[in-house]
């Protein structure tokens, strides 16, 4: 038997089991152990703990989810949502882990067009991964085609359009969104699509794919 003082082996004490805790108390401590475990810098991690999250959320009673993320995982409700959601993607299609977390969050959120969120899966279906400027590209087209066919836009759809202006100017610069501006929108829009439907179709100002 080794002796205790030169042994490598590190002992570790183990918490004692807690004669009140239920099946579904041993349940949640396994789902919060595995949210703090997963890293986040992956898209698959992120999906993960967004279906972790769903399965704690079914086992609480209504209106005790808030306090448990934040007591157990140390996030806001409001990012647990954002995993969620991404899940939720992930429920219509595994291929949307092939996203990079930034474009995983932007095609997941709320505001997003679900003509948006389907023809990104196509694309990802087709083997086309979107970068996130380019869902952006996309959800800027849609919005602009849903607000020429809606007569009274609402309020919270001029404020998302107007959140996403603002991304597109910081990330492109001031020249760059001038000319988009100055652009025929119709035209431009087509072409946006194509390329990013189509990223190996090379065209010209006369052609098309």
């Amino acid at each position: 038997m080794s002796n205790p003082e030169t042994s490598n082996v590190i002992l570790l004490d183990r918490p004692a089991p807690r004669p009140e805790e239920t099946t579904t108390d041993r349940q949640l401590r396994a789902l919060a152990e595995q949210v703090r475990r997963h890293s986040r810098s992956s898209s698959k991690s992120i999906i993960a703990i967004g279906e972790a999250l769903r399965d704690a959320k079914d086992h609480l009673e209504h209106g005790k989810f808030g306090e448990w993320v934040v007591a157990e995982c140390g996030f806001t409700i409001r990012t647990a949502q954002n995993y969620m959601r991404a899940a939720e993607l992930a429920d219509k299609s595994e291929s949307v882990s092939l996203l990079n977390p930034a474009a995983l969050y932007r095609l997941a959120k709320p505001s997003t067009l679900p003509d948006v969120v389907a023809r990104v899966l196509v694309m990802l279906e087709s083997g086309a991964v979107p970068t996130e400027l380019e869902i952006i590209s996309l959800i800027l087209a849609a919005s602009q085609t849903d607000k020429e066919t809606t007569e009274a836009p609402t309020t919270a759809n001029d404020e998302s359009t107007l959140r996403l202006a603002r991304e597109l100017h910081t990330r492109l610069g001031h020249d760059l969104v001038s000319q988009l501006i100055e652009s025929r929108w119709p035209a431009l829009r087509k072409h946006l699509r194509t390329a990013i439907e189509q990223p190996d179709c090379a065209m010209g100002p006369q052609e098309t794919c």
